[in-house]
């Protein structure tokens, strides 16, 4: 009796055993596949992390010379930085909305207030990004304006949001 057991609790090891060490190495690939591309090349091509090695896809798809981009990329890394802060308070805004959906009763006059603070960021938001093109549009080519402009387009369209107005959805977007 003693000894089946025994046996079960061996087997019963064993399998914990070579459970944990399957579920380790699979969490070691997974952290591998992320951690290393970004060691190689940079958290992103064009922002936090990039080391220079390698092109932005922006300056590869718009041909951008090594000026251009040395004035582009401060001025792209600022920008990302502002609507980030943007981005945070939207979100802390959005989250006391939601509390304020929640109570009950419902304060309509607390609601409008929340709306009306997020629509103020929206609208920070929406300047800071006509700002940020405004400029990048200044430091660019005739030709890459265009390329540039025609990239907005599409990326616009292709976002899974309906783009600009008249506009038709992508199709087969890459």
């Amino acid at each position: 009796m003693k000894t089946e057991i025994d046996m079960k609790k061996r087997i019963f090891f064993r399998i914990l055993v070579i459970g944990s060490l399957i579920f380790n190495i699979v969490f070691i690939g997974m952290w591998l596949a992320h951690a290393v591309p970004r060691h190689f090349i940079g958290h992103d091509q064009c922002g936090h992390g990039w080391r220079g090695h390698r092109q932005c896809a922006m300056q590869k798809a718009l041909s951008m010379n090594d000026s251009q981009w040395s004035i582009l990329r401060p001025a792209m890394e600022s920008f990302r930085e502002k609507i980030s802060v943007v981005n945070r308070e939207i979100a802390k805004n959005r989250s006391e909305l939601l509390d304020e959906l929640e109570k009950t009763p419902t304060d309509s006059a607390a609601l409008f207030a929340c709306h009306e603070r997020i629509r103020a960021c929206q609208k920070k938001m929406q300047a800071l990004v006509a700002g940020h093109i405004l400029e990048e549009k200044e430091m660019l080519t005739q030709d890459q304006r265009k390329r540039y402009f025609n990239a907005l387009r599409k990326n616009m369209t292709c976002a899974g949001v309906p783009g600009m107005a008249g506009m038709a959805p992508c199709e087969n977007a890459k």
